[in-house]
């Protein structure tokens, strides 16, 4: 409905620029309240059984799921993406066409760069990446193959953007940086990429455990005896006589 509204507001101040109407009524509609804080990542268990309905017919969708899991572009991008912007030599991906309109470059992960390599050598000489051959040019969605895979591979609530989620989630469970996440990921603000943070279990043990050290280093450093988990014995009062 939020979607609608805002696309009903532009055509009414377009009619407003154009002398058709006095006012743009839907500034007076407050939009709904929106969850954006969707974090659903792809565990590695689900990734093999994803990857194992990527073949055939999905061989293409292969590659971009590889690309998304492990270099964190919108779809966007990635169906925009040009061999011009992959650079071997660097071993680094440009992206230039993205939302937040500010290039980023990307290093290749290993997986990243043989997936690539690849499908360069198959595609031969074409502009974009991922072109269709049948069509001879770029695809423009992959939402049905990619549907599909899911829904055969049994993972469930998933959309191709939580890709781009399990990249992020991933890299802050493995302790990067918060501000190189950002980079990164592309993102305008560093409030968007707070959501990764120790989005998962595997994150949130990992800072306890990091406390607990801590803990255990300023102790021994200050002399003061580790509390245990041993209970202690409360003592007893003295018998009567």
């Amino acid at each position: 409905m939020n979607r609608e509204l805002a696309i009903l507001s532009g055509v009414f101040t377009m009619a407003v620029d154009y002398e058709e109407v006095a006012q743009n009524p839907c500034r007076k509609v407050e939009s709904l309240p929106e969850n954006n804080q969707r974090t659903r990542h792809l565990s590695f268990e689900e990734e093999g059984r994803l990857f194992a309905q990527l073949k055939g017919d999905r061989e293409h969708v292969r590659t971009l799921v590889t690309l998304a899991i492990y270099s964190g572009p919108r779809r966007g991008e990635l169906l925009k993406l040009r061999w011009s912007n992959v650079d071997f030599d660097l071993n680094a991906i440009n992206f230039t066409e993205t939302k937040t309109n500010k290039d980023r470059s990307v290093p290749m992960e290993p997986i990243v760069q043989e997936a690539l390599l690849e499908l360069r050598d198959e595609a031969g000489e074409t502009e974009f990446v991922f072109t269709n051959p049948d069509t001879g040019t770029r695809y423009t969605d992959i939402k049905k193959s990619f549907s599909a895979a899911c829904r055969e591979a049994g993972i469930t609530n998933f959309t191709f953007h939580d890709l781009r989620h399990t990249f992020g989630t991933r890299l802050a469970d493995a302790g990067v940086d918060v501000v190189k996440i950002k980079e990164l990921m592309g993102h305008a603000s560093i409030v968007t990429t707070m959501r990764y943070i120790h989005a998962t279990d595997q994150g949130k043990r990992g800072a306890i455990t990091v406390l607990s050290e801590y803990r255990q280093q300023r102790s021994r450093k200050d002399g003061h005896k580790l509390v245990t988990n041993e209970k202690r014995q409360a003592p007893q009062p003295a018998a009567s006589h």
